[in-house]
């Protein structure tokens, strides 16, 4: 019974029982034995008693009667009445002890304990006590009287002594005989009760070891589950008074008996506002659904539990929505005694459920939900727009129904398998954006685009697939269209998926960088490996704000490295087509177009408007200090040459008119040396100037500047040191101009710059220059000196160390500009080192070509012939007229430069014929006098010389007319355009020769020399 007991107080509560039984009933019975033999000692002790009691009365009776004889005095009244008292009571102990002795007779009291001698004694006593109470009874009678019978007195204690002595001695006996009885039983007893105490303890033992001892594990597994389920309900107590949660403890009539701050939280209601009331009477509103309130009733009514979700309205108004789950509470006999509920928030979730419902019903793109089989559940009201067919007519179909015709984009069967709901379903796989056709209800092709997504319990299987199907018809015809723009817009094309990393190029994208497409990989790194890298921060920072949602559209402007190395400028922009559910970007498409000329052009638009800007603003400098630099000369020529025409014939003065002319020609030479500087800026910015690679005697050329450039320095004061500190070779590869022009400009700037002191000029080989052998020249002054920021602007054009210099001492800045280029195009440099306040050191590096097996001279020793030289050619006679004997046609529209030209041609020993234009000179050649006549003779004249800007002719004209005419002489062009182009387009007209404006008188004559005459009798 235990065992089939499931309750574990039922079962402890009937083992109590059982063993308490058990434990009764052996206690009855051991009680009715131990009643049995304690009876009989009962008996025993209370004969014992009654002879104690009567030996002593009756001796007290007896020595009362003694004492007493006769009461006859008033004295003996008390002890009379004394008297009576003990005989009275000795009679009641007499007449008990005859009942008891009749009882023991009978053997009621005591049945079991009973012996012979007892028995007896008893019989002997008997009558002696029934004598003795006779006669107490009648001394008993005597006493009352007032005057009692004194010999009635005396016989009566006679007999009363009698009795009392025979009963005595018996009834010590029966005393001595009932001790030894009693004892035994006592003896007896003790052992019976040793006997049930071993029994009742045998009994416990057999009890706990059979009973108790199951029960006690039973308890201790109980008293621990107990103490468990006590810390689990505390934690409970704790965790539901805590929880956000609401919970609601109710009675069997569903009033409320306690709820936790949860409730109060959501609810707004105390405890006390809601004690004893129902949930319902508090929290229902006119806005809860009546269905869900009556489903409700019915499952609590019929004992059951209810899930569901409910609109409740709060103290304050709110109305919020929970997910309500109560259960009944039941007693150990299965009896409802309460319910408690819980109650979640779920307003969010239902406003959200809501929101995605309108979501889901509203957006153009199709939704359809298709369950494990395939089989479509529900769809939305664009899905039955999309393919023309009601929300019935779509429930229950497949992807493999026959009826969608469906097709792969290029129009082949597309088989129910391969559609992205079923490889979904199968795979678990996500597919974003597959595109097929399908027939529509009216018979007509769309083509839509597929996403789908697995559904999936809380176990991670999947239960069905949700298919997002958008009508990509006319995107894809518009799709087509764009991509016949793109080709013929040239545009290079990507499309990303995002997720994947698969990139599509179009072969245009890759054509632009000189790949092939198959070269190709599809993948995103092989845009990002093309990125230049400065460029790619600034690259994902646009991206990311795009991907991001932070900007409409992507657009950035990047450089691609290209399959050859070099790099392609391209405008990257594009826009993301696809997002995920939590707006993550899933897909993205755009172009590239190659801006590589437009930003090369950008870029030097750029460069040219800051090189204009400079330009300007330096030529704007430049022309401030060329009008100083021209009008300084232009007023002393204009000047002393009015001094020169002031001069009255009678007071005419040759020395001042010779130190005037002297001061005219210094000026104009000085003027002539800024135009020429001027001029040769413009050809090397042109990239015009003309460098010579020929044998140079650098001993000569070394003494040819120390002899031009010792007398500037004489004039102004200062010393010029030539030093040279190596051996030289003896001749290099070279432009001698070039290098006379870089070192005059060196050296005329450092004296033109140093007041005191003097410069020197260090001349030395060095064979083991980085770039080869050179020559360095060392210019070093001990001038004004310059700061860093100065040297910095030292080589530009148009420009000086200090603009103040120009006030100071003059000059054009170009000098040092052109001397650097120069040197640079011989193939070498100029560097410079200065200290304010202390000088310049300005050195020169000019190589020298190859001079392996050139020999090296010293520099002194070698200079002693060209010394030799330059003195015997100044004390040498110059030789006869240059031009002598020559007929010369000489065609100017000036009359200054006729006059001045004709008188240098005549001097030198020509016959000069005067024209003021090129027509008037074909004209005298022709025999019509006209220009469409034949040449008169070819010996007309040696020697056309003409300038080439005239008016009604010019000398372009002049030459192509005479060598269209046949003429052969020779024709030497006057031109004030001494640029190479203008030199060339000369020569290209007809001309031999020319000779540039302003002219030089040896150089004229040099030109117009007939051929085969040497250069020397120029110098007349």
């Amino acid at each position: 019974m235990i065992e089939k007991t499931k309750n574990p107080i039922r079962r402890l509560r009937l083992i109590a029982l059982i063993s308490l039984a058990s434990i009764a009933a052996l206690t009855a019975s051991s009680q009715l034995l131990l009643s049995s033999m304690t009876s009989g000692l009962d008996g025993y002790a209370r004969v014992i008693n009654l002879a104690g009691r009567q030996r002593m009365l009756s001796q007290r009776i007896a020595s009362k009667t003694q004492q007493l004889a006769i009461w006859d005095t008033p004295e003996d009244h008390e002890d009379r009445i004394a008297l009576r008292d003990e005989i009275e009571r000795l009679i009641s102990l007499w007449t008990e002890s005859n009942a008891a002795l009749r009882s023991r007779g009978a053997g009621s009291e005591l049945k079991g304990v009973n012996s012979p001698d007892a028995s007896t004694l008893l019989l002997r006593m008997r009558p002696h006590i029934e004598s003795a109470c006779a006669a107490a009874e009648e001394m008993l009678r005597e006493s009352h009287r007032d005057k009692p019978d004194a010999a009635a007195i005396a016989t009566v204690r006679e007999r009363l002594l009698d009795a009392t002595e025979h009963f005595l001695p018996l009834m010590d006996e029966l005393v001595f005989v009932y001790e030894a009885e009693s004892r035994g039983a006592v003896r007896r007893l003790q052992r019976a009760q040793l006997g049930i105490c071993g029994l009742v303890i045998l009994v416990l033992f057999v009890q706990g070891f059979l009973v108790f001892e199951p029960a006690a594990r039973q308890v201790r597994r109980q008293h621990t589950s107990l103490s468990e389920q006590a810390d689990e309900l505390g934690r409970l107590a704790e965790i539901i008074e805590k929880t956000t949660n609401a919970v609601i403890l109710a009675d069997a009539e569903g009033r409320v008996t306690w709820v936790n701050q949860g409730f109060v939280r959501l609810t707004g209601y105390t405890l006390e506002e809601v004690r004893g009331r129902t949930p319902g009477s508090v929290l229902q509103s006119e806005l809860t659904d009546a269905g869900t309130v009556a489903a409700m009733r019915d499952a609590l009514h019929a004992g059951r539990g209810f899930r569901g979700e409910v609109l409740n309205r709060a103290k304050d108004g709110r109305d919020y929505w929970i997910d309500l789950d109560i259960q009944p509470r039941t007693d150990a006999d299965g009896n409802i005694i309460g319910f408690m509920a819980i109650e979640s928030d779920i307003t969010p979730l239902v406003l959200s459920r809501m929101h995605m419902q309108t979501v889901f019903e509203a957006t153009a793109d199709a939704i359809v939900e298709l369950d494990r089989t395939g089989n479509i559940i529900n769809c939305n009201p664009a899905a039955e727009a999309i393919f023309g067919l009601t929300r019935d007519q779509i429930m229950g179909r497949t992807p493999h129904d026959p009826r969608w015709k469906a097709v792969r984009e290029d129009g082949t069967d597309f088989p129910g398998d391969e559609h992205p709901a079923m490889v979904t379903l199968r795979t678990g796989r996500p597919i974003r954006s597959f595109v097929h056709g399908v027939c529509h209800a009216n018979g007509d092709r769309r083509w839509i685009s597929v996403s789908t997504s697995a559904m999936r319990d809380a176990g991670g299987n999947i239960t069905g697939v949700v298919a997002s199907v958008a009508d990509v018809t006319e995107q894809r015809e518009e799709s087509r269209r764009n991509e016949m723009i793109i080709r013929g817009a040239n545009l290079g094309t990507w499309d990303w998926n995002i997720e994947t990393g698969a990139v599509r190029f179009n072969d245009r994208w890759a054509e632009m960088l000189g790949y092939d497409p198959s070269e190709i990989d599809p993948h995103v790194r092989t845009w990002e490996r093309l990125v230049h890298p400065d460029d790619m921060p600034a690259v994902m920072a646009a991206l990311n704000d795009h991907l991001e949602q932070r900007t409409p559209s992507y657009a950035c402007e990047h450089r691609l490295r290209r399959k050859d190395g070099s790099w392609a400028w391209v405008l990257d922009s594009g826009q993301v087509s696809e997002r995920g559910p939590d707006g993550r970007a899933i897909r993205a498409s755009g172009i590239h177009l190659d801006i590589t000329e437009a930003k090369n052009l950008e870029r030097s638009l750029r460069e040219a408007e800051s090189r204009a800007q400079d330009a300007n603003a330096a030529k704007s400098q430049f022309l401030a200090n060329m009008s100083h630099e021209i009008r300084t000369p232009m007023t002393a020529i204009i000047g002393y040459a009015d001094l020169i025409a002031d001069m009255p014939d009678q007071k005419y003065d040759p020395a001042a008119a010779r130190e005037y002319a002297r001061i005219i020609q210094r000026n104009g030479d000085h003027l002539l040396s800024i135009i020429n500087d001027i001029l040769d800026i413009s050809k090397i910015e042109a990239g015009r100037m003309n460098i010579e690679r020929i044998e140079t005697d650098p001993v000569r050329l070394i003494f040819e500047i120390d002899s031009l450039m010792r007398v500037r320095s004489n004039a102004k004061g200062i010393s010029l040191e030539i030093v040279r500190e190596t051996p030289l070779p003896r001749t290099i590869i070279s432009d001698p101009t070039r290098i006379r022009q870089i070192l005059v400009n060196l050296i005329g700037n450092a004296i033109k710059f140093t007041e005191l002191g003097g410069v020197t000029v260090r001349v030395g080989f060095d064979p083991s220059y980085e770039n080869g052998p050179c020559l360095r020249f060392e210019v070093e002054d001990t001038g004004i000196g310059m700061t860093p920021d100065q040297m910095e602007r030292l080589f530009q054009a148009f420009s000086q160390a200090d603009t103040s210099t120009t006030r100071r001492f003059g000059g054009s800045g170009l000098g040092l500009r052109i001397s650097k280029q120069l040197c640079e195009m011989l193939g070498g440099t100029i560097l410079v080192s200065s200290t304010p306040g202390q000088g310049s050191v300005f050195t020169a590096i000019i190589p020298t070509g190859d001079v392996s097996g050139v020999e090296l001279v010293d520099p002194i020793e070698a200079a002693a012939p060209v010394r030799k030289a330059e003195s015997d050619s100044d004390e040498s006679e110059p030789e006869a007229l240059p031009l002598e004997g020559m007929y010369i046609y000489f065609a100017e529209d000036g009359p200054d430069n006729q006059r001045l030209i004709g008188f240098h041609l005549r001097k030198a020993g020509a016959t000069v014929t005067m024209f003021q234009n090129g027509l008037e000179c074909l004209n005298a050649m022709t025999t019509t006098g006209t220009p469409e006549g034949p040449l008169r003779d070819q010996q007309v004249c040696d020697l056309v010389l003409t300038d080439m800007q005239m008016p009604e002719m010019d000398g372009y004209t002049l030459a192509r007319s005479l060598r269209q005419k046949g003429y052969r002489g020779r024709i030497v062009a006057l031109t004030a355009h001494a640029m190479p182009e203008d030199i060339r387009k000369c020569i290209e007209s007809g001309c031999d020769a020319y000779a540039s404006k302003p002219i030089n008188r040896a150089e004229l004559l040099r030109v117009c020399r007939p051929p085969g005459r040497n250069d020397e009798s120029i110098a007349a």
